[in-house]
């Protein structure tokens, strides 16, 4: 009995240890720029509806927000934009605000929701991710919505005050 009391006693120390050692090794990240401070996010983005090609349309956008949740999160409240070359999609007025954004592991951040309006109605997509490089989002050339019926490519720098946003851990 003494045996069984002592080997059961070492295995729950032992998974008890394993437990402890990947709570450890659970890590949260968040931005390098302080609760409040401003944000913007600048690019060129293609976009398209239904699929490559039909529509395509380059815009340049910037997108105007601030830090919060005391840094591990950035707010977009709202933006600009300009058709830089193809067909006829809004360039200006076609997201829903506002996009929280946080940062997912060391090279990825989620945007909580991306709402896209078209004229065939808005491509959504919860829990949108997107690579994360230095300070550069990529939308990496992939559809979204329902049935893939939006299309987004190209990248956006993002700074604050005009210093690099980069992803840290916590």
């Amino acid at each position: 009995m003494t045996h069984l009391y002592k080997a059961a006693a070492a295995a729950v120390a032992s998974l008890s240890l394993m437990a402890g050692a990947s709570a450890a090794s659970a890590q949260s990240y968040g931005f390098n720029q302080p609760q409040g401070a401003p944000v913007q996010a600048e690019g060129t983005l293609i976009q398209n509806v239904f699929a490559p090609g039909i529509d395509e349309t380059t815009c340049h956008v910037t997108l105007f927000g601030t830090v919060t949740d005391g840094g591990d999160t950035l707010t977009f409240t709202s933006y600009e934009g300009e058709r830089v070359s193809g067909g006829d999609l809004a360039c200006d007025n076609s997201l829903d605000f506002p996009i929280v954004v946080t940062a997912s592991t060391a090279n990825q951040i989620t945007l909580d929701q991306f709402v896209v309006g078209t004229r065939e109605g808005p491509c959504q997509e919860d829990g949108f991710d997107m690579r994360y490089v230095a300070n550069e989002a990529y939308f990496d050339a992939r559809t979204f919505g329902v049935s893939g019926l939006c299309y987004a490519d190209g990248s956006l720098a993002v700074t604050a005050n005009g210093a690099a946003v980069n992803i840290v851990a916590n």
